[in-house]
């Protein structure tokens, strides 16, 4: 989960794995069936939601996940779970 939050692009992963982005692409997606970035997208919100219902803000989680904007991570969020991260209930 930690090296989520440094993930900023394909070309991040396909380094760290010494392999080229387009053959990163072309296994992960015959492997999953999913693009790249849609699944780490999709794993970045995961744990902001887990984060949200541990009680911490909407705003604390933007920051904690690395996004520079709170509006960035509200789109990419809503984008996810189709509501907004302030409104998760905690507990």
């Amino acid at each position: 989960d930690q090296h989520l939050l440094t993930i900023s692009s394909v070309q991040d992963i396909a380094d760290a794995l010494h392999m080229s982005r387009s053959n990163l692409y072309r296994i992960f997606s015959r492997q999953l069936n999913t693009p790249l970035m849609d699944f780490v997208r999709t794993q970045r919100c995961m744990h902001a939601r887990l984060m949200l219902n541990a009680g911490l803000s909407a705003q604390q989680v933007a920051s904690e996940m690395g996004y520079n904007h709170y509006s960035s991570f509200y789109r990419e969020y809503q984008k996810v779970f189709h509501e907004s991260p302030s409104g998760v209930r905690k507990g």
